[in-house]
């Protein structure tokens, strides 16, 4: 059994990409979007007692209503040893203020509470909770949480920075909504907005914006922004080298340097958006030179001294000489 108390607030959204919802003030009060499950008090607007949950009560736009993003501001207030619960995929009969199936991304606050908590990700089935994944994260008072769910796929951000993903068990249908754990005061979320899973692919990096610099034992590169349109804003860049994946950036630079000398390599970079959508792949190709060991080195072989000035390198100078701090080239 769930025990809790619910506060919410009123909010706004601050990405291009377009909720279909907003929250207003009273949220609770707008009986038009939401429902509401469990011991519902109007004297003190969005408060729930002795467990609750509200559910969306429109079907999300798009392509498919049952994956969407449920995004929400938390307002902690004083409550220390709570939790507060996206509801994702919510259906069913209705027992003790929670709908009987349900995938949930819950955020665990201890008492005494120093910015440390506990993301759980459960599934309900028929009312039997069962635990998918757990990790350790850091909150503040306004932190910001979107949940993104799209097929088999859970991804949760905390202040935009993904914190976790779940490949999920069969719960396929059901709405989205909020609830509280365990609340003692008038904690809840100070905003909540819902919206579609959006699946427009971002545009792919322009090759001509790369620059490289190439090296025995390393290859660094710098590419241009992209950007994510009327999307839900870009997350990160996967980067493939010979077509395994290498890493993931949220600037649009990085250094290979784990590259091995007279090698050929072929580099591929994306850029992904919040909600899952990949880019199609820039690829471009480089072949590292042998190091020099003497006379008779190999004809593409380098000089391992810094010549001439790096892009990527350390520079000072207070009268703005741009002097090499490796290899005092000016």
């Amino acid at each position: 059994m769930r025990l809790g108390l619910l506060l919410i607030l009123g909010a706004s959204a601050a990405f291009a990409y377009t909720y279909d919802y907003v929250s207003q003030v009273p949220l609770v009060e707008d009986t038009d979007a939401w429902r509401e499950n469990g011991s519902l008090y109007f004297d003190t607007p969005g408060v729930f007692l002795n467990g609750g949950s509200l559910l969306f009560n429109h079907t999300v736009s798009g392509a498919n209503a049952n994956d969407y993003e449920l995004a929400s501001t938390l307002f902690l207030g004083y409550g220390t040893g709570a939790t507060w619960i996206h509801l994702l995929r919510a259906s069913g009969t209705v027992t003790n203020g929670f709908p009987a199936n349900y995938i949930s991304a819950e955020i665990a606050i201890p008492t005494p509470f120093t910015g440390a908590a506990t993301l759980n990700i459960q599934r309900s089935v028929n009312g039997s909770l069962s635990l998918l994944g757990s990790t350790a994260i850091t909150v503040t008072d306004s932190a910001s949480v979107r949940t993104v769910i799209f097929g088999a796929n859970l991804w949760v951000f905390v202040n935009n920075v993904l914190v976790a993903t779940q490949t999920l068990p069969s719960v396929t249908s059901g709405d989205p909504g909020l609830a509280g754990s365990g609340v003692s005061a008038s904690p809840g979320f100070s905003s909540v907005s819902v919206g579609p899973h959006y699946t427009g692919v971002p545009p792919a990096i322009v090759s001509s914006n790369f620059a490289t610099s190439v090296y025995p034992n390393n290859v660094s590169m710098k590419w241009g922004a992209s950007n994510d349109g009327t999307g839900p804003g870009l997350l990160q860049y996967s980067i493939s080298r010979n077509g395994s994946l290498a890493a993931s950036v949220v600037l649009p630079e990085w250094e290979d340097l784990s590259a091995q000398p007279g090698t050929t390599y072929v580099y591929g970079i994306q850029a992904v958006d919040f909600h899952g959508n990949v880019s199609t792949a820039t690829n471009f190709t480089v072949t590292t030179p042998t190091t020099a060991t003497g006379p008779g080195a190999a004809p593409n072989s380098v000089d391992p001294r810094r010549v001439g000035v790096r892009t990527t390198g350390s520079y000072w100078g207070g009268g703005g000489e741009q002097i090499d701090t490796l290899s005092g080239n000016l």
